[in-house]
């Protein structure tokens, strides 16, 4: 077959989505599509330290001499132990829209879209027990956590001071679970050969360089 006579198959448009994440899991029946995928997503990559905060000084100079490359280093007064890990940062922009023309005779409130939103900002939560925490998805990209930030710009109104269109940026501070679309990490004793998926060779990665890439 001919070149003219080939079919190019496109790929399926994929949605990003936001659900609440609870139980260690996602709630698909919660889920909420954006509007528009975002076009850039930020990552700021957690940095895993050891956890010296309970390391007696005999345990700081034998991890001193066997060339730890973690938490204590070299000369020891002048530098200080990281006592917890860091967590990953995802930051992304989205954007809202309910203007269709510069002529149309009624307005939607961009706000109605936004709104579901509001509630992973945890205003109202009570206590740590109530905290809506959240997944963010999209393609090949999971991170389950909490917002830690949430900053909404008004850029266009209709003649009545309504805004019609925003952008909204997201940071949200958690945990990386690269394709896995069940969104649940898997138990360290997993065997390697009863990973089959992509997404579960990610999780079960522990050898070096970066295998999200």
């Amino acid at each position: 077959m001919g070149q003219k006579g080939q079919v190019r198959k496109m790929s399926a448009l994929q949605k990003a989505y936001i659900c609440p994440y609870r139980n260690g899991r996602p709630v698909y029946g919660e889920k909420y599509t954006v509007q528009f995928n975002p076009a850039e997503l930020s990552v700021e990559e957690a940095i895993g330290v050891s956890d010296n905060s309970g390391d007696t000084l005999r345990d700081r100079m034998r991890k001193l001499l066997e060339g730890s490359k973690v938490g204590w280093q070299h000369p020891m007064e002048a530098t200080g132990a990281r006592e917890t890990k860091s967590s990953l940062t995802l930051s992304v922009t989205l954007f809202f829209n309910t203007l269709d023309n510069l002529y149309q005779s009624s307005y939607e409130d961009v706000r109605e879209k936004i709104k579901p939103l509001y509630i992973y900002t945890n205003k109202n939560a009570e206590d740590k027990n109530t905290i809506e925490q959240i997944y963010f998805f999209w393609g090949s990209i999971g991170v389950a956590g909490t917002l830690n930030r949430m900053h909404v710009s008004y850029t266009v109104f209709a003649p009545d001071g309504r805004p019609v269109r925003a952008q909204v940026e997201l940071s949200i501070v958690g945990d990386y679970y690269g394709d896995d679309t069940d969104g649940v990490k898997l138990s360290a004793g997993t065997d390697r050969q009863e990973n089959k998926s992509c997404a579960q060779w990610r999780q079960w990665w522990k050898g070096t360089g970066n295998p999200r890439l």
